[in-house]
């Protein structure tokens, strides 16, 4: 399942506006995997030409945030607790970010996200762990 592309903000079925303005662009979602693109943004890289760190740090809180409420997407609400990040490289042009849900408990879901450059080469990963509950009415 993947985003409606009729409508840019909706992120694996949730709005977020945030996402849209990053240019982020959710790819798909399957019981515990999420993938998204990050393309090339010159506007939003650091000062030595890289992407911006907190560009991507945004990102693998997202997929790993889609990966904890991956099993009802659209039910269930999740918060991040606590997320570790390492940059491994300078990161350029359009990459590639997955978050995989390594463990479900009744309340706390562990995940971990990676970002990968268009060679296929690691530029950053993350691990986080999400508080999730079922989503209460607007």
């Amino acid at each position: 399942m993947s985003t409606n592309p009729q409508n840019p903000h909706l992120y694996f079925g949730v709005p977020v506006p945030f996402l849209d303005a990053a240019d982020f662009e959710p790819v798909s979602i399957s019981d515990g995997k999420v993938e998204a693109r990050l393309p090339s943004r010159p506007d939003l890289d650091n000062r030595n030409g890289y992407a911006h760190g907190g560009r991507i740090m945004t990102a693998m809180d997202s997929v790993m945030s889609a990966a904890a409420r991956s099993a009802d997407p659209t039910g269930l609400a999740v918060s991040t607790i606590s997320m570790t990040s390492n940059f491994l490289l300078g990161a350029s042009g359009a990459l590639t970010v997955t978050g995989t849900r390594v463990r479900q408990g009744r309340a706390i879901a562990f995940c971990e996200a990676e970002v990968r450059n268009a060679e296929g080469r690691v530029v950053a990963t993350a691990t986080a762990a999400f508080s999730v509950r079922p989503k209460s009415a607007p």
